[in-house]
């Protein structure tokens, strides 16, 4: 992922923080040896607890944004899968 500066527009509505975004990123990236294959995950699990509990009540709407961009353009080995509802959105891994 790229580290620029500028603010990166995320599904037309918000602007992320480019370092904002790397970190979560980051965080999936190495979190993914503790999630199981054909098993739904909620944005909070993909992430360490350490991480997500660090987080704001509006960061982590944020990251759960973040999430769902970086899953839609295929920047990391998940999938989105369908729940019951469609929040929260589920992820698991391909």
């Amino acid at each position: 992922m790229n580290k620029d500066k500028e603010p990166i527009r995320m599904n037309t509505r918000f602007c992320i923080d480019p370092v904002f975004l790397l970190d979560i990123y980051m965080d999936i990236e190495d979190n993914q040896i503790n999630l199981e294959r054909n098993t739904p995950y909620p944005s909070k699990k993909l992430c360490s607890k350490t991480f997500w509990s660090a987080l704001s009540n509006g960061d982590k709407k944020l990251a759960g944004i973040c999430i769902s961009e970086i899953v839609k353009y295929g920047l990391i080995n998940l999938r989105e899968v369908r729940g019951l509802h469609e929040y929260p959105k589920l992820y698991e891994l391909k």
